[in-house]
């Protein structure tokens, strides 16, 4: 069996001894460095930064080859990353906890304020099937269900800086 042949592209992208020695060496400023600065990571609590996974996987189980497009509430929590200097996916834990915040206050209480925004539910009392006089005229009315809708709307300091 005659031995493979590498192509020349790989070839050309393997370091020659030279290269692997001097990448070996390593300067002793880089080793004081090392040094003075703490070897594991802390947040201010006290507890380990925990390291972003490598390969998110799609739904379906496979990894995601094609573009994904960013979606704006994955923008905003780049931004809010980058500002605080945090991972991405800490901030989305962060805006997934305060969504379930929302709910239950929403729920509960039928409002929810933060420091930007005010949200409220607003319902509408079911109707009974029956006849009512409108206009002088007998009208017989249709039973309706009870609706609720959500509305929101931001603050007035919120609504000052922006405008």
């Amino acid at each position: 069996m005659p031995p493979k042949v590498k192509s020349l592209e790989a070839m050309a992208t393997q370091p020659t001894e030279e290269e692997t020695q001097a990448t070996q060496c390593v300067p002793d400023e880089q080793i004081t460095q090392n040094i003075s600065q703490p070897d594991d990571q802390t947040t201010g609590s006290g507890a380990p930064l925990e390291t972003p996974p490598e390969h998110a996987e799609s739904k379906n189980g496979k990894s995601g080859s094609k573009k994904l497009r960013a979606t704006m509430a994955s923008l905003v929590a780049m931004e809010i990353a980058n500002d605080l200097e945090i991972y991405p996916y800490v901030v989305q834990r962060i805006l997934d906890s305060l969504e379930k915040t929302a709910v239950a206050s929403l729920r509960d209480h039928g409002s929810f304020r933060i420091s930007f925004m005010t949200a409220w539910l607003r319902t509408w009392k079911a109707r009974k099937a029956g006849e009512q006089r409108v206009f002088g005229r007998d009208v017989k009315l249709k039973a309706t269900p009870e609706r609720r809708t959500l509305k929101m709307a931001p603050t007035k300091s919120f609504r000052h800086k922006v405008l």
